[in-house]
């Protein structure tokens, strides 16, 4: 069985952008391709995540580890035995803990980059930083009861359902690629749609056709990450 990784996700924030699907999909390897969500466009992103008491099995909270973590994603598809899976490839992750760094593509695939996280969040406002030796991000939102108008999401319900399911994520490892599965209980998801008011992302930004599209958030999910996964066969 995959080792567990068990913690409480405090803070999920996604803030998405949409780009040419072509230009996404020079980014990923086979068997994966950029998932289609409008007419010659995919959607990628930054996951921001604070995760308190991480931990291995079953031990206890004592043992925990908290951090800040930035995950650069893909929305991407793939055939598996006939069947057509959908998921997250990850190009590049960040991460404020120097034992999550050091451990970086054993406990979790791909490997993570130590960098500097400044986060204030008041009330329903977030103001999160990430800068690291190659990627910048920042981002200024706070909580709304709508979602943008020029969103490639036809309705907030759809959205949820998009990325409600996003749950297993694949990054390079080593020679080859494997992936994380993230399980939680789907009755604690609630996902409310942010308002930015700032958002830049270095990453996103030199990408041809790149856009920003929507946020969400996410919060106090209990939840367990199992991995390796291994990769489907191209």
């Amino acid at each position: 069985m995959p080792p567990t990784i068990h913690g409480k996700m405090e803070r999920r924030m996604l803030v998405n952008y949409r780009a040419d699907r072509e230009t996404l999909d020079s980014l990923v390897p086979e068997p994966f391709r950029a998932v289609e969500v409008d007419e010659g466009e995919g959607i990628g992103g930054v996951c921001l995540m604070r995760i308190n008491d991480a931990r291995l099995g079953s031990l206890p909270t004592a043992f925990g580890v908290s951090s800040e973590n930035a995950t650069h994603r893909i929305a991407v598809e793939w055939e598996d035995d006939g069947t057509k899976r959908r998921g997250v490839f990850v190009p590049c992750r960040h991460t404020s803990s120097r034992l999550a760094a050091a451990a970086s593509g054993r406990l979790v695939p791909g490997e993570q980059e130590r960098a500097e996280f400044r986060v204030r969040e008041r009330f329903d406002e977030y103001e999160v930083r990430v800068e690291s030796d190659t990627e910048y991000f920042r981002v200024k939102a706070r909580e709304s009861d709508e979602m943008p108008e020029s969103s490639v999401f036809d309705s907030f319900d759809e959205a949820e359902e998009f990325f409600r399911n996003e749950t297993v994520g694949y990054a390079a490892c080593g020679t080859g690629i494997e992936g994380v599965e993230l399980c939680f209980d789907d009755s604690e998801w609630e996902m409310r749609p942010l308002e930015i008011v700032e958002a830049r992302s270095s990453f996103f930004e030199k990408l041809d056709g790149s856009s920003y599209d929507s946020a969400f958030v996410v919060s106090d999910l209990d939840q367990q990450m199992r991995s390796p996964l291994a990769s489907p066969s191209p």
